[in-house]
């Protein structure tokens, strides 16, 4: 999805200028300058006024010391036995605040225009086509936007869109954002359990409120208490991320003036989605992470790790399966925020997920030979799974997840449930999918939910169906 039509970037103003990279004129998003074209048009057009906001690096975590070296393990590598793990106390967990801000990338497409208040915006265009080693380092809640004191504005992350052979389209601000609110929601559902409580997380136009239910110390125990949140915090996280996908085709804009409906689930959205849950469980599950810097870098390693699982191609490679793609996925003589540069929604949101690849759209023989060549080793599709039982037990039995939006929702006609108005939850998110299906229909015609003729998607979820 589309955060901000124009792609710009928060700078942490506290880093060293060795942290700093600027992008290049052809980079994924690019630097905006003194001087500059796009500048002296966001300027006249009122848009850096508009947008300043707050810097994307936070304050540090606070652990406590038994969080590092808890005391049992002192003592066991003293070689005394004597002392036991004791009660878990939540306090000693880290603390930091829950992700708020939101990454700006990317519409899917490239080399895209952009209009903003209705003028074109001359010189400017989105490439959002990028390569593993063009992204920058991870920052936990990396915020929309920021202006530094020289009037430059610099890409920490540079996120972007990559092409993989074995999960299609990824897009590395989904993968981030999502990364980030599973390492704040494992933490919180792990200090919760095993008696369980609630977790409220405001963002994207409404309330978001986690319930999770007691659950017996002996299930917890036969995991671990991370690897139980990790277990029920990815289902959580995926519910949410879910949300943004509905709120923002009825409206909802993370930066006033910026429409993101020409996004709302796109072909790459979801994947990418449980992409970043799955590198945040990991770590959840982890839970040896004793430092804001510590997550960030370790996020690096584990978002080079998975998109190298999956079998990323270089740029040239993403772009000439985008290339492919046009005129089927997107099309290339629309001009944004316009909702049609988008041609294809996925909305099948059942797991297991497959990601939409190339051949998906043109079949094997339609596949370019340079792009065969890149995949030529690469292992079969990788579906993702969200987990939906712990043992047993069915996770949407233990967890709730709540949404209660604000009165922009009303304003905007969103489909709430019968009841209780305005506050619905996770459960009632086929039939809001089935609205934006019919939606979706009108506005992008038959066949707007598959990537190609041999596939279609009913009711979110995917089923064969003959060519």
């Amino acid at each position: 999805m589309i955060r901000t039509g124009l792609c710009i970037y928060n700078a942490a103003p506290e880093m060293s200028r060795s942290h700093l990279t600027a992008s290049s004129a052809n980079s994924t998003c690019h630097v905006l300058s003194r001087g500059g074209v796009f500048s002296r048009a966001a300027k006249a057009l009122g848009l850096v006024t508009a947008l300043v906001t707050t810097g994307c690096r936070g304050a540090g975590w606070n652990v406590a010391p038994e969080f590092i070296a808890p005391p049992h393990r002192v003592a066991l590598a003293l070689g005394d036995s004597s002392t036991d793990a004791g009660a878990f106390d939540s306090t000693k967990l880290p603390a930091f605040d829950p992700p708020t801000h939101v990454r700006p990338c990317c519409a899917f497409g490239m080399d895209l225009e952009t209009t903003f208040q209705g003028a074109k915006v001359p010189g400017y265009r989105m490439e959002n086509v990028t390569s593993l080693d063009s992204l920058g380092h991870h920052e936990y809640d990396n915020g929309a936007i920021a202006l530094r004191p020289n009037e430059r504005m610099v890409d920490l992350e540079k996120n972007g869109i990559l092409y993989t052979c074995r999960g299609g389209f990824v897009d590395t601000a989904h993968v981030r954002d999502n990364s980030d609110m599973m390492l704040y929601v494992g933490y919180k559902i792990a200090a919760l359990l095993p008696s369980g409580g609630a977790i409220e997380i405001p963002g994207d136009g409404a309330m978001r409120r986690i319930v999770v239910k007691a659950i017996s110390s002996e299930e917890m125990a036969e995991r671990g208490r991370f690897a139980t949140a990790a277990v029920l915090a990815q289902w959580a996280v995926y519910q949410i991320s879910i949300w943004h996908e509905m709120a923002t085709w009825y409206g909802y804009e993370s930066v006033p003036g910026f429409s993101e409906k020409v996004s709302t689930f796109s072909v790459e959205d979801l994947y990418s989605n449980t992409l970043g849950i799955k590198v945040g469980a990991a770590l959840v599950e982890g839970s040896t992470l004793r430092s804001r810097d510590e997550y960030n870098h370790t996020v690096d390693a584990w978002i080079t790790g998975v998109l190298q699982h999956l079998n990323v191609v270089p740029k040239e490679g993403a772009r000439l399966a985008m290339r492919t793609v046009e005129g089927r996925w997107w099309d290339s003589t629309k001009i944004l925020p316009d909702s049609k540069v988008v041609k294809r929604r996925n909305t099948a949101i059942t797991p297991p997920l497959l990601g939409w690849r190339v051949e998906d759209a043109v079949g094997a023989s339609g596949v370019p030979s340079e792009l065969a060549a890149m995949c030529q080793k690469a292992g079969p599709p990788l579906a993702l799974t969200i987990p939906d039982k712990l043992g047993a037990l069915s996770i949407a039995d233990l967890v709730r997840v709540e949404i209660q939006p604000e009165k922009w929702a009303v304003e905007a006609k969103f489909p709430f449930p019968k009841a209780p108005y305005p506050t619905f939850t996770s459960a009632d998110y086929p039939s809001i999918v089935e609205a934006i299906r019919a939606d979706l229909l009108k506005e992008l015609g038959e066949g707007f939910d598959r990537p190609g003729p041999a596939q279609s998607t009913s009711g979110g979820q995917s089923v064969s169906s003959a060519p």
